[in-house]
């Protein structure tokens, strides 16, 4: 029977990792565009150089190791607006030695909802931190509770506390410069 598994022509690259391919970028072409997000238009939301994109993997995984004791291998839950501050924080967890584990977006449409599955969430993944936006963590603070689901964001809330966890620990906001110089 012949083997139905695809075969995928990939260069072998196990010589190099993520890191040593982004640094020979960073070296070759600093400042050459890696990422530029759009709106629903079209227009520019973001840009960011491979400089700029390497600084900010490198500073924020220089925060979390300073901040999260736990082994090489622990899971940090990233709660994080669509972005370039998400793509930011799955590098720089692994540059840290961390596994980011992504979850669905906060909106402030969704509160309860969101808190009930970030319960689950985090005891299936066993994370032992949570890093989120500055947005995530504004909408969060600003939460309030609906009647009907009053109950179940009591037993939510609860059993985040007893992970221990701070939601409002680790916060990531990167200076990114739009098209024309102005900062976001």
């Amino acid at each position: 029977m012949p083997d139905a598994s695809p075969i995928l022509n990939i260069p072998d690259r196990s010589d190099n990792d993520l890191f040593e391919i982004l640094d020979y970028w960073v070296e070759t072409q600093p400042d050459a565009l890696l990422f530029t997000f759009l709106d629903g238009q079209g227009n520019v939301l973001q840009q960011v150089t491979y400089r700029q994109f390497s600084e900010a993997v490198d500073s924020l995984a220089e925060y979390l190791q300073s901040t999260i004791e736990a082994d090489r291998g622990a899971r940090v839950l990233l709660s994080f607006q669509p972005g370039l501050e998400i793509i930011t924080a799955l590098f720089a967890c692994n540059k840290a030695g961390f596994v980011g584990v992504p979850t669905l977006p906060l909106t402030r449409h969704q509160q309860h909802a969101w808190l009930y599955g970030i319960k689950h969430i985090l005891h299936d993944s066993q994370a032992v931190a949570m890093a989120m936006c500055t947005v995530t963590a504004t909408i969060l603070d600003n939460c309030e509770p609906d009647a009907e689901d009053d109950e179940r964001e009591q037993k939510t809330d609860a059993d985040l506390e007893d992970l221990d966890l701070d939601l409002s620990d680790v916060e990531l906001s990167l200076d990114i410069e739009d098209d024309e110089g102005s900062k976001k």
